[in-house]
């Protein structure tokens, strides 16, 4: 088995040299297989390792799967930091496309593996990017329990920064958010990371100017409204106030002009 994925692995480079990606995948994927069978994990794991980093910009669901299998395998291993590394390249893969809810789900299985390596500070870093991953799905709910859970990773400047973060997209305050996005620390986080705080960012001042937007013509209806009654209730109803006629006040004289016989 092992030699038979050695000759896999072998012709998969040559696909790649070739330019057929996915040819490639197939090979590497099979390959992998054969190494699992052969018991060797970690010669699996780090062949979809590199099979994933030579698809990856091409293929990027495919190396979302390699990445996470790769993470899987260790992890049966007992080596949960070197598991929560390859589900951090299938993370930012995720987040390139987009996936919020898988990428949530991934960024969930690392931090516990990072919590099993007791490594509290990257836990911490986790902490603050499922926070962002759960406003871009647009779940306020699942932001704000994210940070209650495991607040007690964060250092006070995290803790207070999505505090106003949180309370910034409640309230729909794009300035408060602005200010909470403009933090040093999330301007260090890794590329995918700070490009989503920008995005929420957008789409936060966005969403504002069209709350502004669609309540202006509604204030001004009522205002035309205000001015209509006003001026109904300054103009008194002129049928109440009619001169009688001169003619009809003329008969109404004549009528007893001649006396009562």
């Amino acid at each position: 088995f092992f030699s038979s994925g050695k000759q896999l692995e072998q012709a998969a480079l040559v696909s790649r040299d070739m330019g057929n990606l996915q040819a490639t995948a197939e090979l590497i994927d099979r390959a992998s297989r054969l190494y699992i069978d052969s018991r060797s994990p970690d010669t699996a794991a780090l062949v979809l390792e590199r099979g994933a980093k030579i698809v990856e910009s091409k293929l990027p669901e495919v190396a979302v799967e390699f990445f996470n299998r790769a993470s899987e395998i260790v992890s049966v291993e007992d080596r949960p930091r070197q598991s929560a590394e390859f589900c951090g390249h299938a993370v930012r893969l995720l987040l390139k496309l987009s996936r919020w809810d898988e990428a949530a789900e991934a960024i969930s299985r690392q931090k516990q593996l990072l919590t099993e390596a007791q490594d509290e500070r990257a836990v911490g870093r986790l902490v603050v990017a499922l926070v962002l991953v759960h406003l871009a799905r647009d779940d306020f709910v699942a932001a704000s329990k994210a940070l209650d859970h495991d607040g007690g990773f964060l250092e006070a400047e995290e803790q207070d920064t999505l505090s106003c973060l949180l309370k910034g997209c409640d309230e729909g305050d794009p300035d408060m958010v602005s200010r909470a996005l403009n933090a040093p620390f999330l301007k260090h986080m890794d590329t995918e990371y700070a490009k989503l705080a920008r995005m929420l960012g957008q789409q936060v001042a966005e969403s504002a100017k069209k709350t502004a937007s669609e309540s202006q013509p509604a204030a001004e209806t009522r205002h035309v409204t205000q001015d209509t009654d006003a001026e109904t209730v300054a103009k008194p109803d002129q049928d109440h106030l009619e001169v009688p006629d001169s003619a009809a006040a003329g008969d109404s004289e004549d009528e007893y002009a001649g006396g009562l016989l």
